[in-house]
């Protein structure tokens, strides 16, 4: 037996093409999550970890003996500090682009075996950052 609702309530109404609106737009949560986001990679880099907590490999010992002769011994990933700096996001109304706007990201992210160069992941979603993350949204959803 079908069953089928009609509500007549101008506020529910009202309240559910407000809803109707933000769901096609998610810009606006979408720039709660950037910030948030970078918050976080920049964690990873202050301490040298995975977005799981696992430490970064360790520099060679020649490639750090170089960076402190060169008095740029700021940490993994923080020679220049251009990619630290170049942590970026880029949203719009459907979609949430975050991670580095460097070059090399991508054989930071996932290493270059043939360089001998490890992985050292910066990019991910914990279960913490998909808790925070929910709670953005269903404010965002939420709020009048």
């Amino acid at each position: 037996m079908p069953v089928s609702v009609e509500i007549t309530d101008e506020e529910i109404n009202r309240a559910l093409l407000r809803l109707s609106t933000r769901i096609q737009n998610l810009k606006p949560v979408f720039d709660q999550f950037g910030p948030y986001l970078l918050g976080r990679i920049r964690g990873y880099f202050r301490n040298e970890t995975e977005p799981d907590g696992t430490p970064w490999a360790p520099l060679s010992p020649r490639y750090k003996a170089r960076k402190r002769q060169e008095g740029r011994d700021r940490g993994i990933g923080r020679y220049t500090l251009s990619m630290l700096n170049g942590l970026a996001y880029d949203a719009n109304g459907s979609r949430l682009l975050v991670g580095s706007r460097e070059s090399y990201a991508p054989a930071f992210q996932f290493g270059v075996p043939a360089r001998n160069q490890p992985a050292r992941p910066f990019l991910g979603v914990t279960d913490a950052d998909r808790q925070e993350l929910s709670e953005l949204i269903g404010k965002y959803l939420t709020d009048q």
